[in-house]
C-alpha cells in the first residue's frame, strides 16, 4: 500500500466521519497529516467541553454520544467554521473540521438550545 492511501485511511478511521453529515475540510495536497485531534462530545442537552482552546491546525471532532440527534450551528458568519453547519447527526455519528485560522468560533445545537442559552460552546484557535 502506498503511504498516501494508508495515511488517508488512518485519518478517516481516526475521525470516524460520516460523509453524509459533514463537509470535511481536507488538507491541501502534500500537507502533513493532522497531529492533534480534540473531541467534543454532544451529550443529551450539553457539549462536554463548552470551551476549547486549541492551536491552529488542530482537528475538532464532534461526536454524538447521546440518545438524541444534535447539530452544530455557528452563531456568526465568521469564516471557515461555517463548513461545519449540519442539519443533524444521529447518536454514534461524528463529524470534524480542521481549524486553520485563529479566532473565536461560537456554536450551538439548535435542537437543544439557542445562540444565547442551552447547548452551546466556543472553540478558541490560537496562532
Amino acid at each position: 500500500m502506498g503511504g498516501r492511501r494508508a495515511g488517508g485511511r488512518v485519518l478517516a478511521a481516526l475521525l470516524s466521519l460520516t460523509t453524509a453529515s459533514v463537509l470535511l475540510l481536507a488538507p491541501a495536497a502534500g500537507a502533513k497529516p493532522a497531529k492533534h485531534v480534540i473531541e467534543v462530545e454532544a451529550r443529551d442537552n450539553e457539549f462536554d467541553a463548552p470551551s476549547v482552546t486549541v492551536r491552529k491546525g488542530t482537528w475538532i471532532k464532534f461526536a454524538n454520544v447521546g440518545r438524541n440527534d444534535h447539530n452544530v450551528i455557528p452563531t456568526s458568519d465568521a469564516g471557515e467554521f461555517l463548513h461545519i453547519r449540519t442539519k443533524s447527526f444521529e447518536p454514534d455519528e461524528s463529524m470534524g473540521i480542521q481549524m486553520t485560522k485563529p479566532g473565536k468560533y461560537r456554536y450551538y445545537c439548535s435542537i437543544h438550545g439557542t445562540r444565547a442559552a442551552g447547548m452551546r460552546g466556543v472553540i478558541i484557535v490560537k496562532g
